[in-house]
């Protein structure tokens, strides 16, 4: 498949305009983002057809991905750079936190200081102490889901990161569009 047809095809949610510069700093620590395009360029070699393994992340939501008006990013902790693939744990890890928060706090919790780590960001800790990653995200998504934890987890009570990076206007409810302010 053609790099550009994935963007044809793929309807892309509207974002503010400053959430790239925003994303780009918060994951700069933990080796920063990677486009769909640079993404399939750096799995020629490796794999079969690149650009329909990268699409399938996308549309199966095995990786995480941000979506930007630009197109697809891809945060680097997620890939075991020898290989090209996905890190252990990291399929397991979105399967705790999808349906509890949104795709764009998803990925931000990764790169979130966690109490739980002793302050570590998930996306650095995941690598030596996944059985513990997979418990902050465990008590996480009980947490969004309600249910009672034996202990405080996050280090604040603070806004989600999609509430401060992303203008009221632009955030996204469920699965509608979002729309720019009239």
């Amino acid at each position: 498949m053609p790099a550009t047809a994935l963007h044809e095809t793929t309807t892309m949610p509207c974002t503010a305009t400053p959430l790239r510069p925003a994303l780009a700093a918060a994951f700069t620590s933990t080796g920063g983002l990677i486009d769909a395009e640079e993404l399939s360029a750096l799995l020629c070699g490796h794999i079969q057809q690149p650009m329909s393994h990268v699409a399938r992340w996308i549309a199966g939501r095995t990786a995480v991905v941000l979506a930007v008006p630009e197109g697809w990013l891809f945060p680097l902790f997620q890939f075991d750079t020898q290989r090209v693939l996905l890190r252990s744990g990291v399929l397991q890890l979105l399967g705790e936190l999808q349906g509890t928060m949104s795709e764009l706090d998803v990925a931000l919790w990764f790169v979130r200081p966690h109490l739980r780590l002793q302050g570590a960001l998930p996306a650095l800790a995941l690598r030596n102490a996944l059985p513990s990653v997979l418990q902050a995200a465990r008590e996480d998504r009980a947490r969004a889901l309600g249910a009672p934890t034996n202990r405080q987890t996050r280090a604040t009570e603070a806004p989600s990161f999609a509430q401060v990076l992303v203008p009221e206007p632009y955030r996204r409810r469920g699965d509608a569009a979002c729309t720019a302010p009239a």
